[in-house]
């Protein structure tokens, strides 16, 4: 395997080159930190590739007043962390509870749909706040 390096961006490497060697170079790494968060392999093999999408999108806006490392480990510690946090606050807001505290026990169909469609309207508000407000939601 013959890993480009790169250090300057006066390189003759096209963006697609340049995405190639930093996959070869930090894939397994990003893997393992994502697992160290996640603890799922499939999760994180899904987050490591969420962040090359991310990274080739944004590779011509790179300032390289960090390392392509460090870039690349900051990308996936935030989106490993996005992900918990969403489901730490699923987690929280159970449907039950919700239930219970937002809505009369009622078994008509209509009432059950409406409830359904409360749920729903709720938890879409919720996660569509900004993530500072979400945590203290949560």
């Amino acid at each position: 395997m013959n890993v480009v390096k790169f250090k300057s961006p006066n390189t003759q490497l096209s963006n697609e080159e340049r995405l190639i060697s930093l996959m070869e170079q930090y894939g397994a790494s990003l893997n393992k930190l994502a697992f160290t968060y996640l603890k799922d392999w499939a999760r994180s093999e899904d987050v490591v590739q969420e962040v090359f999408m991310s990274c080739y999108k944004n590779l011509d806006d790179f300032r390289e007043e960090s390392a392509y490392r460090t870039w690349l480990y900051r990308i996936t510690v935030n989106k490993c962390i996005d992900i918990i946090r969403k489901k730490n606050l699923l987690d929280y807001f159970s449907v039950k509870e919700l239930k219970e505290y937002l809505i009369k026990k009622d078994n008509s169909a209509e009432n059950e749909m409406l409830k359904k469609n409360d749920e729903y309207d709720l938890a879409k508000h919720v996660m569509s706040l900004p993530l500072k407000y979400r945590e203290v939601m949560v």
